[in-house]
């Protein structure tokens, strides 16, 4: 599929930011986070170690990531207006830079059951996440909103890496790297219920979304 990118050229969510290295440990301080909502109780703490421990184990060298937790209608408008899908859905990511640092080579580490796609690369991204929908959601899977939430936000960060979940194949991919790394945050994705796969997408900076 393909859509026009908006003459603004990125999320209304986002402000300018400096690239931040990410360290061997997955620091990452200047990460922008947006938390204006009161659906689900995530404090700030969580959601910087969670984009800490994916940009990680992704082994992404240089990022600068926004995270927005908001409701149902501001990612509804989102995603009307910049990927021209008028429904709801859970979380959007907005990515505008995605380039190779030189020389880089992925390391064995935990969660590596796949090459790393985020490995040595410079990625500047939003992550856009409906924290009201979370809510509605989490019950019918037998784990907690926050946990939800967490699905989400590590979901929308391995799109910034280069995953996707539209093909059977790449989708498998998609979901076992979902699994290691909130196993890496001590969480287990629940398998008692069929989770309907969403509308997330991921928009880039050539004007595509998937």
């Amino acid at each position: 599929m393909s859509g026009k990118r908006p003459s603004a050229g990125r999320a209304p969510t986002r402000r300018r930011r400096e690239h931040l290295p990410v360290g061997a440990d997955g620091a990452l301080d200047g990460i922008e986070i947006s938390n204006r909502q009161s659906h689900v109780p995530i404090g700030t703490a969580s959601i910087r170690k969670t984009v800490r421990v994916v940009l990680a184990a992704e082994q992404v060298a240089v990022a600068r990531i926004s995270v927005a937790l908001t409701d149902n209608a501001t990612v509804r408008r989102v995603n009307r207006d910049y990927l021209r899908h008028d429904y709801d859905t859970d979380v959007l990511s907005f990515l505008f830079e995605s380039t190779p640092e030189k020389g880089a080579k992925p390391k064995r580490g935990r969660v590596d059951a796949v090459p790393p796609r985020g490995c040595g690369r410079r990625i500047d991204g939003e992550v856009l996440i409906s924290a009201e929908m979370a809510a509605q959601t989490a019950g019918r899977f037998g784990w907690s909103p926050r946990d939800e939430v967490t699905l989400y936000l590590v979901h929308g960060l391995l799109h910034l890496c280069g995953y996707d979940d539209v093909m059977p194949a790449e989708c498998r991919i998609m979901r076992a790297r979902e699994r290691a790394i909130l196993a890496e945050l001590g969480i287990v994705l629940p398998g008692g219920a069929k989770r309907r796969r969403s509308d997330r997408r991921l928009y880039t900076r050539n004007g595509s979304n998937s």
